[in-house]
């Protein structure tokens, strides 16, 4: 209500003073006055006359008639401008007034009714303390991964889909091909390559009991020449053949024994064999509890990554955890910090999204597989982030970083070449900083960079700007603080 007020009281004194305006203009009075101003101007020039006939009969001195010439000009002039400018008002028709007095109303009406209808007037205010105890709160109480799963499968039933897969759809020639081997197979049982070929279809096919059968005529046909190579593969397709159920025994056994890396990844791989990535999932959770410390960060990414595929991109407070593990241990890790980045844009906090990605952005290599999920999304996320950003071009490189080694090094370098080095580096960071922002790090790092070339006036700025930009977070600021102490530009 207090907008509509406040909407109404403003539009109702701008369009007050326009219909004010054009009230005035009345054609009557203004040719009126025009003319009593015609009039002022003819007795002016009457004066004028008298008094050069003064200054001829001797009557007025002619010191005092140009005094009084010049006075009696500017009163011409002046009313002449006034009778130019009632001309002008007086040009305006009634029928023109009409309608600029009819049009301010039907403007300030049509505006109210066009945002009522567009726009949102019940919207309540949204200051940067809520959105951010909004965004801790959705964080906070977002579905979990089984949740997530069961509505991806739920929806993919109603559509008449498949849940997320890693294998690809069978196409119907290949679907009849596969046919076509079994009729002739079927007429020719002691066909050994065709009962090859048939195993290996019928698995990447999923149909792993009809694999296994044929890979048992495959070891018949062989007899003797069979080997431990054969052997692997039928036992491989039995495995798969028992399905998920058969899976889940070999988990717990492989627990119980306290298995290899290479069993756990082999049951991994299985799951993914039967294209269920939530059984992967599970596999991979038990190859971490297995392994214990010997768990690499790559491990716990993987299994945030198969998380997130089996909920369709969602980035599940259990995969959280799991990155989280992962970037305790390699904080550089750069698949952690990407699903990081995503977690954070699903859950309304796009600034700082957009800081991750960035700096993943100009890390690289470009052709690192979260460049492109990265590069699709990262000028949205940018804009609901309230950054004015600009996608460089693909593949084109961040230029050189200027890091803490960089720095270090260029400490011994010669006078010229360490100026070299550095002033490129600095020049791109200073420029990111300028535009983009960036993190107490960033700015610890050009302090230093100008401390190392000499550039003490810029050091010395940059701190002074850095602790109003970092004022309200103490924590950060004193990183900055060392690096400005080091430079000699702060106490």
């Amino acid at each position: 209500m207090a907008f509509w007020i406040t909407a109404a009281v403003i539009s109702g004194l701008v369009g007050l003073t326009v219909l004010l305006g054009l009230s005035r203009s009345r054609p009557g009075p203004a040719l009126d006055e025009g003319a009593a101003l015609r009039k002022d101007i003819q007795v002016y020039r009457d004066q004028l006359r008298e008094v050069e006939k003064d200054v001829a009969r001797g009557i007025l001195a002619e010191a005092d008639a140009e005094r009084l010439r010049v006075e009696i000009s500017r009163r011409i002039l002046e009313a002449d401008r006034s009778d130019l400018s009632a001309s002008k008002l007086a040009e305006m028709p009634n029928g023109a007034r009409m309608v600029g007095l009819a049009t301010v109303p039907v403007m300030i009406a049509g505006a109210f009714l066009l945002y009522n209808a567009v726009g949102a007037p019940g919207y309540p205010d949204m200051p940067l303390a809520q959105r951010l105890a909004d965004a801790r709160e959705a964080r906070a109480t977002r579905p979990t991964q089984e949740v997530a799963e069961a509505e991806i499968i739920a929806r993919a039933t109603v559509e008449g889909g498949a849940a997320p897969g890693v294998r690809p759809d069978v196409s119907p020639e290949d679907a009849e091909l596969v046919e076509r081997l079994r009729t002739a197979l079927a007429t020719r049982p002691d066909d050994l390559q065709g009962h090859r070929l048939l195993a290996v279809s019928e698995a990447s096919m999923g149909n792993f009991e009809a694999a296994a059968a044929a890979q048992r005529r495959v070891i018949a046909l062989m007899g003797e020449d069979a080997g431990r190579e054969e052997a692997q593969v039928l036992r491989e397709l039995e495995q798969l053949a028992a399905g998920p159920e058969g899976l889940e025994a070999r988990r717990a056994e492989l627990l119980e024994a306290g298995a290899e890396r290479a069993e756990w990844e082999e049951l991994v791989n299985f799951a993914l064999a039967l294209d269920d990535l939530r059984l992967a999932h599970r596999m991979q959770a038990g190859l971490i509890e297995g392994l214990g410390d010997a768990a690499t960060p790559d491990d716990l990414v993987f299994l945030a990554d198969l998380m997130i595929n089996a909920a369709g991109g969602y980035v599940s407070p259990e995969a959280e955890r799991a990155l989280e593990t992962a970037l305790r241990r390699d904080p550089r890790n750069p698949l952690a910090r990407f699903f990081t980045g995503l977690m954070l844009a699903q859950t309304d906090r796009p600034d700082l999204a957009f800081r991750i990605w960035e700096q993943l952005l100009q890390d690289g290599p470009p052709d690192a597989p979260w460049i492109a999920p990265i590069r699709s999304q990262i000028e949205f996320v940018a804009m609901r982030a309230g950054v004015n950003y600009t996608l460089p071009p693909a593949g084109a490189g961040a230029g050189p970083r200027l890091t803490d080694a960089d720095i270090e090094a260029a400490r011994g370098m010669a006078p010229e070449e360490r100026a070299a080095m550095i002033e490129g580096m600095v020049m791109g960071l200073s420029q990111r900083l300028a535009t983009q922002g960036g993190s107490a790090e960033d700015w610890a790092r050009l302090i230093a960079a100008h401390g190392v070339l000499g550039n003490l006036d810029q050091a010395s700025g940059i701190w002074t700007e850095a602790q109003a930009v970092f004022g309200a977070r103490p924590e950060q600021l004193e990183i900055i603080r060392q690096a400005a102490q080091q430079a000699g530009v702060a106490n």
